[in-house]
């Protein structure tokens, strides 16, 4: 058996032919992984293009003076996925071009095309190179994955330009994630390598450890809620000694209930002047804008219903910033009033001066209506008057023994009513 190609990059197409003198009735198996041919599918087509990567083996079956033949060949196909590469230029116009450690990063050489005219061809074991420029103008960085045999790859095609090297990285956004933990959101379109700096209260700007280089990245950071902390990006080289990001810094907000209101406490930030708006969220949705002077402010309108949450949102000209997340479930004194009612479940309207009365006992509110009802679910008693008890009778006669039901509805102070429903026995 004879291959058209047996190296190429995929999707490699390819055909097999026969070189067998005489034989006939050729089938093939284009991925045999071994054991009994039986056992896999064939084609008698003998073309075949190969989707993926790999080493592949062929295999024809075919006959000759009544005896089975078979013989093999092997295929390989290229991967083309385009390299991984990290672009850096300097202020002053030196390029830095790295190849990291990658899967993808599996050619035996790279060509590279600067932009400018000039291009190069690198080998596997050559992982940064670098390339002067002349001139201030944007380039295109065009990197080519070559493989030793097949003559084939994938390309990774990058613009750069002097003003991008001068461009500093943004912190956008600062988020509390949990009690220790924050998240900090980075813009970095130079994709020079940048160290992450954190700041603790009042003390110096120090390193972290962290070093930045993607176009955008996102990193979690430690916290701690006793103090404040800022970060900011510095280069890891003299490759742009004058250039820093912005500064941004947590801020925190705090929540306590009192009463009938949940009283919402805000941290002055750490750079005022850079705090262009300070908003803070209720339920997500913006509720307070507070000036440079407001700490704290009073919501008089929690839900009664679900538990109400608060956050801080710190507008900065370059970022945001996230405060952690403050809830409190609905204020007791202003919800929950219909549980500070009581109404017996049972009462003895015989007449002998005890318990003779169904009345209600608690904290009753404006709104009040209660309504009893019989076994039919007919009205047999109602009241607005929260002095007012049921005395036993329906129109005038005594009620029969047995189960009763009852609906009490009252408001709250915002208005909003409230209902409670039970049963009760009355027993003669």
């Amino acid at each position: 058996m004879g291959m058209k190609a047996t190296v190429g990059c995929m999707p490699f197409a390819t055909s097999a032919f026969n070189t067998l003198k005489g034989a006939t009735n050729h089938r093939y198996i284009f991925d045999y992984q071994g054991g009994a041919p039986s056992n896999y599918k064939t084609t008698t087509d003998s073309n075949y293009t190969y989707p993926k990567a790999g080493i592949y083996v062929v295999m024809q079956l075919g006959e000759k003076d009544g005896r089975a033949t078979r013989s093999c060949a092997t295929v390989t196909v290229q991967d083309t996925t385009p390299p991984v590469i990290r672009l850096q230029l300097c202020v002053n116009g030196l390029a830095t071009l790295t190849l990291p450690s990658d899967p993808a990063n599996k050619y035996d050489d790279y060509g590279i095309q600067w932009g400018d005219g000039n291009g190069e061809i690198i080998n596997k074991q050559t992982r940064v190179v670098t390339h002067r420029y002349t001139d201030q103008l944007p380039k295109q960085v065009r990197v080519q994955g070559i493989h030793k045999y097949g003559k084939c790859g994938g390309s990774t095609v990058r613009t750069i330009s002097a003003k991008q090297a001068n461009e500093p990285p943004t912190l956008t956004k600062l988020a509390i994630t949990d009690a220790n933990t924050a998240e900090l959101t980075i813009d970095n379109p130079s994709e020079n390598g940048w160290l992450l700096y954190r700041q603790e209260a009042t003390d110096p700007f120090a390193s972290s450890g962290k070093t930045i280089r993607m176009s955008k990245e996102t990193v979690k950071v430690l916290i701690d809620t006793n103090q404040i902390t800022c970060f900011k990006l510095m280069p890891t080289d003299t490759c742009s000694a004058q250039i820093e990001s912005n500064v941004l810094c947590v801020s925190y907000l705090k929540v306590t209930g009192e009463g009938a209101l949940n009283r919402v406490s805000v941290a002055p930030y750490r750079y005022p002047s850079e705090a262009l708006q300070r908003t803070v969220l209720k339920n997500n949705a913006p509720w307070w804008k507070a000036n440079a002077t407001e700490f704290s402010r009073d919501d008089t309108d929690p839900s009664c219903n679900n538990k109400t949450c608060y956050q801080l949102k710190v507008e900065t000209e370059k970022g945001v910033v996230l405060s952690n997340v403050a809830c409190l479930p609905p204020p007791p004194v202003l919800c929950n009033l219909l549980g500070n009612v009581f109404i017996p479940d049972a009462f003895t309207p015989n007449g002998d001066g005890f318990n003779d009365l169904l009345e209600i006992k608690g904290e009753l509110s404006q709104g009040f209506k209660w309504l009893i009802y019989n076994q039919w679910g007919s009205i047999i008693f109602s009241s607005t008057d929260p002095k007012q008890g049921w005395n036993g009778q329906q129109n005038g006669q005594p009620a029969v023994s047995g189960a009763y039901f009852y609906r009490l509805d009252m408001l709250d102070k915002a208005k909003r009513t409230f209902s409670k429903r039970g049963s009760f026995l009355l027993i003669r």
